[in-house]
């Protein structure tokens, strides 16, 4: 049973780059880990009760290279662990792709990001009204929300196909850089002593991706 969601979406929302939000993810899913291990759990058994979270947002081909990494990325932590425990990915869509004076486009910024992240694999998914940014999500904006996802699996058949991106040279590429980025950030996180250790640090440089 899942018992903790690692999740970098906080870093995202602050304007944080899809490599530091994948390297946070990543280093507070171990850090879940071995506080399961310390609990008495064995290696399999703790990794097998963590769900990665990411955010997606209408730069689709990102969002899709970046569910892809965040798998990559889970596999060579599990390995370092001596265990192999598939990756269950939860993606929420972005706040900050939201328009609160056009609520509208955000219609088509969801759909964008829904497709991203289904494409890429993820386990759940989960897309905010069109209004949200604005007032209490409407009956319409709810059903919208509901709708989107309903279209993208039973009538684009997201799930039908394992990984359909795999093999493009453009998202093959994309996703190794952005793995190859998190876990040099990710080794980082570890070598200052963890997630919670490296928080401070973690905003300034937030700070600055934001301000570039």
């Amino acid at each position: 049973a899942e018992l903790f969601l690692a999740s970098g979406r906080f870093v995202h929302e602050a304007g944080g780059t899809e490599a530091q939000e994948l390297a946070v993810m990543l280093a507070s899913g171990v850090a879940y880990g071995r506080a399961l291990e310390g609990a008495g759990l064995s290696a399999e058994a703790a990794l097998s009760r963590v769900t990665l979270g990411v955010s997606a947002d209408a730069m689709m081909f990102q969002t899709l290279a970046k569910t892809r990494a965040a798998r990559v990325l889970w596999a060579r932590a599990c390995a370092a662990s001596g265990v192999d425990v598939p990756a269950r990915i939860e993606a929420r869509s972005s706040r900050r792709m939201l328009s609160a004076a056009d609520p509208w486009t955000n219609l088509l910024r969801l759909t964008a990001a829904g497709f991203g992240a289904g494409a890429g694999g993820c386990d759940a998914l989960v897309l905010d009204p069109f209004d949200v940014l604005i007032e209490t999500p409407t009956p319409l904006a709810q059903r919208q929300a509901r709708n989107i996802q309903l279209i993208l699996m039973e009538e684009a058949h997201l799930g039908r196909v394992a990984d359909p991106a795999g093999g493009s040279w453009f998202v093959e590429s994309l996703t190794r850089d952005l793995a190859e980025a998190a876990w040099a950030q990710f080794q980082a996180i570890e070598a200052a002593g963890g997630i919670v250790a490296s928080l401070d640090r973690l905003a300034e440089e937030v700070a600055v991706a934001r301000a570039e």
